[in-house]
């Protein structure tokens, strides 16, 4: 009787929730930070998304959108109208949102943005606008990595008995790779500079936060190494059922290749070094090969598309289609952040995939994938699989049975009920 009556006192947001699932056993009052407001289609917008929705269902929960200083974020109405066709559900508020501190700079060096030198006057601002939009919540989760790069604001949160926990990328060690695979281009200084200013954040300010989440095992590992702390995994959430359809087609519809992914770097250096070192071998032994590449924003002007038996799509409304007519999905990428989704879709298509070791290692290294080292492997296993249907469907088959296993809808579940309990036990401390 006395714990909850000190209960009572302490969590004063806090009602008995409805829902006889929840580990916590109360109804929290959430602020969801998320950059550009409502999530679009992207990986990261999609893990928000997922993570905003789970949330939903089991608390209150308020939207609070980041936006940068280079374009105005949409009316309230507008997002709160985008918000419920996303989530097919109404009931969660958009706040007026705050300014991201990174868009007002004290020192405008790229490389230091880790360390969120923001105009002071500007900083102070934002902390105010960010403490008022949270005030009364319980949580806050933070999907926006330099919004709480503050010293005073976790401590002013904390004082409001406000829970913070993070969800993203290692920065750190997403810089230092972007530096190493960059070298010695000029910009690689400035990668590694910011990738240092990174280590200093996650090693002080982390440590003040409930929970951290990110959406590897690799960034699992590095930052318990920088902070110190324990790191939770949640990893992406694939709907199976999504990829029936491109089930329905076992090896696909010929010898097709198929790359997705979008503009970003490591994905346009992957699939050139791809269509340079290993598509001309690959059409002298098959010469009926044909590689598609699917994907917002790759076009003509960032992808080298020379060589016969390219076909560069562009963005696609749906990569159903694309998924089941391939008899092999690539994934070229030598480094990045988290886990290539496509190599998850195209697990859940039941599809061969070819890949490098360090996309292997991205998963956590006990893939069924099939690594290739040099551009020689690449076409010895291309060749292999393109010309025996049987051999492809073997490993599609593989696939699926992992992906079903390792990103199924109760290890990540498992993960987002271990972040509410660590929460629900940090504000019962206050």
């Amino acid at each position: 009787m006395i714990q909850l009556l000190y209960m009572s006192l302490n969590l004063r947001a806090w009602n008995l929730a409805t829902d006889r699932n929840s580990k916590v056993g109360y109804k929290m009052r959430i602020t969801f930070a998320i950059r550009d407001g409502v999530p679009s289609k992207d990986d990261a917008s999609r893990r928000n998304l997922q993570a905003l929705r789970w949330l939903a269902e089991r608390h209150e929960v308020l939207l609070l959108p980041v936006y940068d200083n280079s374009h105005s974020p949409p009316p309230l109405p507008e997002e709160e109208s985008h918000l419920r066709d996303r989530l097919r559900r109404d009931d969660i508020r958009v706040l007026a949102p705050v300014p991201d501190p990174i868009s007002f700079p004290f020192l405008s060096i790229r490389g230091l943005r880790g360390l969120s030198l923001t105009n002071p006057r500007s900083r102070a601002e934002i902390n105010r606008l960010i403490l008022s939009r949270t005030m009364g919540s319980d949580w806050l989760w933070v999907a926006d990595p330099a919004l709480v790069n503050s010293r005073a604001l976790l401590r002013d949160l904390r004082v409001q008995r406000t829970a913070v926990t993070w969800d993203w990328d290692a920065l750190s060690l997403l810089s230092f790779k972007f530096a190493a695979a960059n070298f010695p281009d000029p910009r690689s200084t400035a990668r590694l500079l910011e990738g240092l200013s990174w280590v200093l954040t996650e090693s002080t300010h982390f440590r003040r936060f409930s929970a951290i989440s990110v959406p590897g095992p690799a960034d699992q590992r590095w930052l318990r190494r920088v902070t110190g702390r324990d790191i939770l995994w949640l990893r992406p959430l694939l709907d199976l059922d999504d990829f029936r359809a491109a089930r329905e087609l076992p090896g696909g519809n010929g010898p097709v290749v198929l790359f997705i992914g979008s503009a970003w770097k490591p994905n346009v250096d992957g699939i050139n070094w791809f269509i340079k070192k290993v598509w001309p071998m690959l059409r002298h032994v098959n010469p009926s090969a044909t590689l598609r590449i699917v994907g917002r924003g790759l076009t003509t002007e960032p992808i080298r598309t020379g060589g016969p038996g390219i076909e560069l799509v562009g963005e696609v409304s749906s990569v159903i289609p694309e998924l089941t007519r391939a008899r092999v999905i690539i994934a070229p990428v030598f480094y990045g952040a988290g886990i290539p989704t496509k190599l998850l879709e195209a697990s859940a298509a039941a599809k061969a995939i070819v890949t490098t070791p360090y996309c292997a290692e991205t998963v956590g290294g006990r893939s069924p994938f099939i690594v290739a080292h040099d551009p020689q492997d690449w076409v010895r296993h291309l060749s292999a699989l393109l010309a025996d249907l049987s051999l492809s469907v073997y490993h599609g088959q593989q696939n699926l049975q992992y992906v079903t296993r390792q990103f199924g809808q109760k290890p990540w579940e498992d993960t987002m009920r271990a972040i509410e309990a660590i929460v629900g036990g940090d504000i019962g401390r206050n």
